[in-house]
Parts: structure tokens; C-alpha cells; sequence
């Protein structure tokens, strides 16, 4: 059995790396899971039962959180904690399935129609209570081009969002969007009081200003650069879910090792972004374990931009070829991963399985094609100007990748260099144009919000949107994203969505790199932690009380 690597071997792992694209040795009786991990690794639904009310936990993030803004959500720590405190019309429950929420029901006279009946007796923190002026305001935010919501690709067809009642809201389509009502169960649906949101101004979301939802956890305090602090609501009104906890205390470690060693020595309690290098210390500690949860997302290489050194998509393609990438599995992910043919992992596939898994299967290999790739580079011209590829110390895997990007890079003729930056400006690259400007390429785990692959193959639907980065414009691309969003049938739907991803991959807009689960550590102190993705949309922190 490979055990998990020494923080040396990581650090004779990226001399190779840098040096050779020679494979490290591995065991072949070793098996995998479905989630790429080891047969050490058993993925589960949550991390043991809560036997009981706990007085408080903490958990570590590994940065501190821009703002607590949900429209400006796009990091784990800031949904990490958000996902306790807002809460949308509808709820991703820890199976991934969906629930109703602030939502009691919704109908669909029309395909461009839905209608929502707001649930009653629902109160804000504050005490005010839901109304459905809030909700079209809250869900409207999304559409006002001087809020700047990083979750507009999520509106692209609404036409319009309107309080047709004391507790209805009524959200019409420019045309049928199959992907619309689902989001919904994510911080694209998050609701907050007009009068509050108001009142902030340009403060809401800050330490200073906070928000005011309706979630199980209110937010009590933010005390900048060292902690953000929950408390349980009294008056959260689903009593299925009234937290088992009074406090949570999120603390802030951009040190991969400090947060490692807080988490051994019981300094903290959790944490949801466990290190590959980490998991060999937390492994065999007395002072928690490690679980493993399914996870629909994928460690791939952003493109920032499709001009410069990448415009030509054979030097993209080449790139992508010539990475080893299980190289990279076993010496950063200690064998807890599997290599990635699309940005979108089978762990997605909630319908029709069939079609997804028969169009995944027939994509192009992800094993390393030196000679290949060498051919596509002869073929395009290699770029005068170096391919700059971002890294970051939170996370060695992060370095790891753009050694192996560079070695694969210097195999075919193209000049690679890293870029390593601290951790809060590596995340304010997904807000700051001007930031990454010289900046091509950027490893990173894109979050599914909902487990559906159109989610993913959709941002890129809306040319000049938030979430489309590097600008992609291509009418074919866009108009079978429309019909694959307006399909009522789930074969049909399936079928286009597969289309887009062929274009996809073809065109190399990303580089997918690989399927990793998602790592959780606790403490023995508590217990009931869902393990799955969905921590960053649903109430987690709900489910945690004591474990004995």
C-alpha cells in the first residue's frame, strides 16, 4: 500500500517534477474508489452522528473571507460560512438531493414561468419578517449591473423577478432554462432583508456591516484578521434542522502547516480543505479523523485569457497533453485522486448516466503524449512570451501542479514560468481583471453547485458574463447551450450538454487535471459533519454536536 508523502518526499517529489516527467513508482495492487481515492479512503455521507447539543466548535478556513456579501460569494471560506447563515428558496440537502427552503412550493404553469409560494412565520435574524418583497429583492440583486453579482450567469434567461403576493414571487424567462430553478438552491438564491441590505449601503457583507438572513446560524461577530463568529438562531424556523451547536468560530490559517497543526493539537476543531501533505499527520492522530466525501468538481488549469502565449488552442492542447498527471496524483494527492479528461467529473452525472458516461469515456486520453504534443507545438509555432502559470503556498499541491505544467511545458518547447503569490491575492484573482493580466493559466477545485455537468458547461453561455473569465465567444457553443438549458427531457438535455463538452475539450478553455474528493478533518470532540460539496450551499454546521 503507498502511504501518504512526507513532507520531504513532497519536497523530492517537486525536484522531480521540475527535472523529469518520469512517472513515480507505484504500487499495482493499490485500488481505487469511485472518488479517486486509495482503498484507504472510504467516502461517506457524513462524518459519524452527533449524539447530542454541543456549546461550541470551531473550524479553520483557509482565508479570511473578502466579504460575507452572498452576490460576491465565489471562495470556499466565504461560502463555507455563508451557506449556515443565508439560505435560498430551495435547500441542497447532504445527498445532493433538493428540498424546499424560504420556498414552501413552486409551480410551472409555462416553461418560461415559475412560481413561488414563500413560506410563512419566517423571520430574520433581526426579528422582521420574510416577506416576498424581500425575496424579489434579494433574487433581483443578482440582475442590477451596479451590485456586480459574480452569480449573473445564474440569471441569464430571467427576464423579470416580481412579489405577486404577500408570500408569492412570480420569476419569468426570456426563454425555458432547465438549470434555473436548481440554482436556486445555492448563494444564487440566497435571500436577505430589502430594509437591511439597504441600510448598509456599501458597508453590507463587512465586518462592520454583517448580514441579516433567515439561516439556522446568525452572525454575531466578525473580528477582522482573526476570527468570524456564528450563533445558533432561536427563532430558525425549521426545527429539523435547530443546531445542535450554540457557537461556531470560523479562525483564519493562510499557513497550510499552521492549519495542519492547529487542527492535530485540537486548537480547532474542522476543517473542509485538507492539504494532500496535511493528510499524512491528521491520518494517524489521536486528535480526529480523516472522512472522505463524494465531490462533483475538478482540479483543472483556468485559462485567464485565449490571446497572448495561449491564443493558439494547439499550444493549449499541447500543454495539456504533455502534463503527467497521475505523476502529480501520486506525489501530491498521495494517490487520492484519479487523472481528469473533463472539467466536469462523472460524480455530476445525477441523470442520465448512460449518455454522460458513453461521451466521457470517448473523450481523448489523459495519459502524457509527449511526441504528440511536441507535433501541435512544430505545428502552431511555440510563443516568444513564457506561459505563466499561478501557484500559491495555502496549498503544496497548488506548487506541485505548476512544477508539473512547467516540466511538461520544457518536454515540448514551450517556456513555462510560475508566478507564486500569498494566498488572498491568489483568490482576488477571480475579482481583479487588472491582477491577472499577467497571469494565463490558474490551478484551481471549480465548485459545482449543483450536481448537473450543464451547470459547468453553461457559464461560458453568456459571452461578456462574470463567470465566463477568459471571453470566450462562439455562436455554435452558445446556441446549443440555450437549447440544452430549454430541453425538458433529460436524454435531450444530456445529449446537447455533452456536445458543449466535446467543444469544450477541443478547444482546451481549460485544462482538467483531477478528480479529488473532498477531504474533511474532525475532531473527537464533535461528530455529524456532511462530508460531501455540499458545505457550500447547504447548512452544515447544523448537523454538528457533540460525539458522545
Amino acid at each position: 500500500m503507498v502511504r501518504p508523502a512526507s513532507r520531504a518526499a513532497l519536497a523530492a517529489a517537486a525536484v522531480t517534477l521540475t527535472l523529469t516527467l518520469t512517472a513515480c513508482s507505484s504500487d499495482s495492487s493499490i485500488k481505487k474508489s469511485e472518488s479517486g481515492a486509495d482503498s484507504d479512503f472510504t467516502t461517506v455521507e457524513y462524518a459519524g452522528k452527533a449524539t447530542g447539543p454541543i456549546d461550541s466548535f470551531s473550524w479553520a478556513l483557509y482565508a479570511e473571507p473578502s466579504t460575507l456579501d452572498w452576490v460576491h460569494s465565489n471562495t470556499y471560506p466565504q461560502n463555507t460560512v455563508l451557506s449556515n447563515v443565508c439560505e435560498g428558496l430551495l435547500r441542497l440537502n447532504p445527498d445532493l438531493s433538493t428540498s424546499p427552503a424560504l420556498a414552501e412550493s413552486v409551480e410551472q404553469p409555462d416553461g418560461k414561468t415559475y412560481v413561488y409560494k414563500i413560506r410563512s412565520g419566517v423571520k430574520f435574524h433581526d426579528g422582521a419578517p420574510l416577506t416576498a418583497e424581500d425575496v424579489a429583492y434579494s433574487l433581483n440583486r443578482n440582475l442590477d449591473p451596479k451590485v456586480g453579482s459574480y452569480l449573473g450567469a445564474s440569471y441569464g434567461n430571467v427576464q423579470s423577478i416580481k412579489a405577486t403576493g404577500d408570500l408569492e414571487v412570480t420569476v419569468k424567462l426570456k426563454q425555458p432554462d432547465s438549470l434555473f430553478n436548481s440554482m436556486l438552491t445555492t448563494a444564487a438564491g440566497y435571500v436577505d432583508s430589502k430594509a437591511y441590505v439597504e441600510s448598509k449601503g456599501e458597508g453590507y457583507g463587512s465586518p462592520s456591516g454583517l448580514v441579516d438572513c433567515t439561516g439556522p446560524f446568525e452572525l454575531s461577530s466578525w473580528d477582522q484578521g482573526s476570527a468570524i463568529t456564528l450563533g445558533a438562531y432561536d427563532g430558525y424556523w425549521d426545527h429539523d434542522l435547530t443546531p445542535k451547536a450554540k457557537q461556531v468560530v470560523f479562525k483564519f490559517y493562510e499557513d497550510a502547516s499552521a492549519r495542519v497543526t492547529a487542527l492535530r493539537t485540537g486548537e480547532v476543531d474542522g476543517n473542509f480543505f485538507i492539504t494532500p501533505s496535511g493528510t499524512e499527520t491528521l491520518k494517524d492522530t489521536g486528535a480526529g479523523k480523516l472522512y472522505y466525501g463524494k465531490n462533483p468538481t475538478v482540479r483543472s488549469l483556468m485559462t485567464w485569457h485565449l490571446d497572448g502565449p495561449l491564443a493558439d488552442p494547439r499550444i493549449r492542447q499541447a500543454l495539456s497533453m504533455a502534463i503527467d498527471r497521475q505523476n502529480v496524483i501520486e506525489a501530491a494527492f498521495n494517490g487520492a485522486a484519479t487523472p481528469a479528461k473533463s472539467p466536469v467529473s462523472p460524480d455530476a452525472y445525477s441523470y442520465a448516466e448512460n449518455v454522460y458516461k458513453a461521451a466521457y469515456d470517448a473523450l481523448p486520453p489523459s495519459d502524457p503524449d509527449i511526441k504528440a504534443a511536441k507535433k501541435l507545438v512544430e505545428e502552431a509555432g511555440a510563443p516568444s512570451e513564457p506561459i505563466v502559470v499561478a501557484s500559491s503556498p495555502a496549498d503544496p499541491s497548488y506548487n506541485l501542479t505548476a512544477l508539473a505544467v512547467q516540466a511538461a511545458g520544457q518536454a515540448i518547447g514551450l517556456h513555462v514560468a510560475i508566478k507564486t503569490l500569498p494566498i488572498q491575492q491568489y483568490n482576488g484573482l477571480f475579482n481583479d481583471k487588472e491582477a491577472r493580466k499577467d497571469i494565463d493559466l490558474y490551478s484551481t477545485t471549480w465548485n459545482l453547485d449543483i450536481p448537473d455537468p450543464l451547470e459547468f458547461f453553461g457559464l461560458y453561455a453568456y459571452p461578456g458574463k462574470y463567470n465566463n473569465y477568459n471571453g470566450f465567444d462562439d455562436p455554435e457553443y452558445v446556441k446549443t447551450a440555450q437549447q440544452a438549458m430549454a430541453a425538458t427531457d433529460e436524454n435531450t438535455r444530456a445529449e446537447l450538454t455533452v456536445r458543449l463538452q466535446k467543444q469544450f475539450v477541443d478547444q482546451t478553455l481549460w485544462i482538467p487535471l483531477f478528480n479529488v474528493p473532498v477531504t474533511v478533518f474532525q475532531s473527537n470532540k464533535i461528530a455529524g459533519t456532511p462530508t460531501g460539496i455540499s458545505y457550500m450551499a447547504g447548512p452544515w454546521a447544523a448537523y454538528v454536536g457533540a460525539a458522545k
